[in-house]
């Protein structure tokens, strides 16, 4: 490439110097336009369908718009390379930022994290992958901005979903996981040391260990993952919760008019309706000082609502449940079983935390499970994932084990309290989700009946 103060760039683009000492963009200042921009140079393939290829993924990267992708303004073409003129914005890459603050809290790195992930579904909509995902790749504006660059490069949506991963792991903790590449300094110092830290902990800890998994097919789905981000980052947490303030001063100002008028009116006739009183939000418990009954969640009520049998079979932190009807074709029959697992403290670690190290333990397990507790192989035709429903953390799957039965299973966490619920009818399929729904309406009974006490 020229040499800084040269002739300009396809006759229009003046480099100024690198943006970093590493080697990386150039600034250069846009004559025409009369602004800074980054220009990235890019070998390209010897003529051919490699050079194609590069060039139809780079076209493809040109059209992306969005907030957390670093636009691409120009692309100049030469004989054996090609240059990217890109938006130039203001601020520190991730790298840059763990090397001067160290590593990140949780909340920070999922409000992160949740840019980069809209960022590569936005680029995967229009058949675009990142395939370099990395800290040096996303860039953190004065403003709050985060963006990332480098779509030009290719890849797979897959792979971005496990790039995804290690950064999340490296702002978190400060290194790569599992030894790859080298921990992040500050100065000379490594922040972490790799081979003596803990695994990581806290809110995070179940995605990075799904995203992470080699095999694609368990990894977490898209959903999944944008509700976890959601969940952790701390400014859209606050925006829900303006949300939800939002709806309950509008339902306050109907309640209040149907108090004053004494009743509603359904538009288009004269029959008054009775105001609806909204569901008071769950508050869950954050401690239980001793074992709960796994057998006393559900009502009489519930277990005939769901098709089980009145009388469970207690074990110890277990109790199960078969058919109500036994005589019934093997496709209608229904069990269940549900787990109380409860933890004190040990070793200097509380309740809660064995609790969430438990959590990421199980689904770790699950993810690789091949084998039921008798040998019979297991194949998971929704594979483990992040679930957005009852506790503080909580992950979902079904399977299949002897081709007679399937099951959904649910694990979630309250306070020191795991509760697993595992729903099962006696078919090898389940083509009318009737576990699926019926493990999770047991699982938000059983959610209600603790936040009850």
């Amino acid at each position: 490439m020229a040499d800084p103060g040269s002739a300009l760039l396809g006759g229009r683009y003046r480099l100024l110097g690198r943006l970093d000492q590493a080697g990386g963009p150039w600034r250069a200042r846009d004559e025409m336009l009369h602004r800074d921009v980054a220009i990235s140079e890019v070998p390209l393939p010897p003529p051919g369908p490699g050079r194609e290829a590069v060039l139809a993924t780079v076209r493809a990267a040109a059209g992306l718009r969005h907030p957390a992708i670093v636009t691409i303004h120009d692309v100049l073409v030469a004989a054996d390379r090609l240059w990217m003129v890109c938006e130039l914005i203001p601020g520190r890459t991730l790298s840059q930022t763990l090397r001067t603050e160290g590593p990140q809290p949780a909340e920070r790195v999922a409000d992160i994290g949740l840019r980069v992930f809209d960022a590569l579904r936005a680029a995967k909509a229009v058949g675009v992958s990142h395939g370099g995902l990395s800290p040096d790749a996303v860039v953190i504006a004065p403003d709050g901005r985060v963006a990332v660059s480098g779509f030009a490069t290719t890849g797979s949506y897959g792979d971005d979903m496990r790039d995804l991963g290690v950064m999340l792991y490296t702002a978190l903790e400060g290194h790569p996981p599992g030894g790859q590449g080298t921990p992040m300094t500050m100065g000379d110092i490594p922040l972490t040391d790799p081979e003596n830290a803990p695994p990581p902990d806290g809110p995070l800890a179940p995605l990075l260990a799904a995203l992470l998994q080699d095999d694609p097919s368990s990894r977490p789905d898209d959903e999944s993952v944008r509700l976890t981000l959601l969940r952790i980052a701390p400014r859209h947490r606050l925006a829900r919760r303006r949300g939800l303030l939002l709806v309950a001063g509008a339902l306050a100002v109907l309640l209040a008019a149907s108090v004053a008028g004494g009743f509603l009116w359904r538009s288009g006739t004269t029959q008054p309706v009775a105001a609806a009183t909204p569901s008071p939000p769950l508050i869950l418990p954050t401690h239980f000082s001793a074992p709960l009954d796994p057998c006393g969640f559900l009502t009489n009520d519930q277990m005939r609502e769901v098709g089980i049998a009145l009388n469970p079979k207690r074990a110890d932190h277990e109790c199960d449940w078969l058919s109500a009807d036994s005589t019934q074709p093997r496709s209608f029959r229904r069990d269940l079983t549900i787990y109380a697992l409860h933890f004190t403290a040990k070793g200097g670690d509380t309740g809660v935390e064995r609790a969430r190290l438990y959590f990421v333990n199980r689904l770790q397990q699950e993810i690789g499970r091949k084998t039921a507790t008798f040998g019979q192989p297991i194949r998971h035709t929704v594979p483990p994932k992040i679930y957005d429903g009852p506790g503080e953390q909580a992950y979902i799957t079904e399977y299949t084990g002897d081709s007679v039965s399937y099951t959904t299973e649910i694990l979630f966490r309250v306070g020191n309290v795991l509760i697993a619920v595992q729903y099962s009818r006696g078919n090898g399929s389940d083509p009318d989700r009737v576990t699926s729904t019926g493990a999770k309406k047991i699982a938000g009974w059983i959610e209600r009946s603790l936040a009850e006490g």
